[in-house]
C-alpha cells in the first residue's frame, strides 16, 4: 500500500515498474488509481481488571502486546464510571493469539473482572473461551449475517 502512495505512480506505471492486477495499465485521468486490500478481521477486546489501578492496566498492557502476544496491541485506560481499570487490545490476528489467550495472559498478571467484545468478531475466535469469565457484548458476524436473511 505504500508503494501507491508514493509520488510518481503514473511514472511507475508507464515504465512498467507497477503494474495493475486488474484493469488498464493507466491511471484514470480524473480518478487517478484506486487500492483495495482485505485483512483477517480485527477483533477488539477488552479486559476489565478487578482494580482501578491505571499502572497496573498499564503495566499489563505492555507485557501483552506484540512481540509479547503476537498481532495483539493493547494499552492501558482507567474506567472511571466502573472504578475499574482496563486493558484495551486490538487482535489483529485471532488465529495466531485468540481471545482466551489474551484474558489468561492479562489474567497471569492481575485479576480479572470481565471481558468485553467491541463489535463483531467470528464466532470461532472464542471457541475455548472460559464460561466462568463474565463476557459483555459477544456478537459473532455469522450471527449478524444470519438475521439479515
Amino acid at each position: 500500500r505504500a508503494e501507491i502512495r508514493k509520488p510518481g505512480l503514473a511514472e511507475r506505471m508507464a515504465s512498467g515498474e507497477m503494474r495493475p492486477d486488474f484493469g488498464p495499465p493507466a491511471l484514470h485521468p480524473s480518478a487517478g488509481a484506486v487500492l483495495v486490500s482485505a485483512r483477517p478481521p480485527l477483533i477488539a477486546f477488552n479486559v476489565e481488571l478487578e482494580v482501578a489501578d491505571l499502572a497496573l492496566a498499564k503495566q499489563v498492557a505492555a507485557a501483552i502486546r506484540e512481540p509479547g502476544l503476537p498481532g495483539v496491541r493493547a494499552i492501558g485506560l482507567l474506567l472511571p464510571e466502573r472504578s475499574r481499570a482496563q486493558v484495551s487490545t486490538n487482535i489483529h490476528d485471532f488465529t495466531r493469539t485468540s481471545p482466551a489467550a489474551v484474558l489468561e495472559a492479562v489474567r497471569a498478571r492481575a485479576a480479572v473482572a470481565g471481558a468485553e467484545l467491541v463489535g463483531l468478531a467470528p464466532r470461532a475466535a472464542f471457541e475455548g473461551f472460559p464460561p466462568a469469565v463474565p463476557l459483555r457484548g459477544l456478537r459473532t458476524i455469522e450471527d449478524s449475517l444470519a438475521s439479515e436473511r
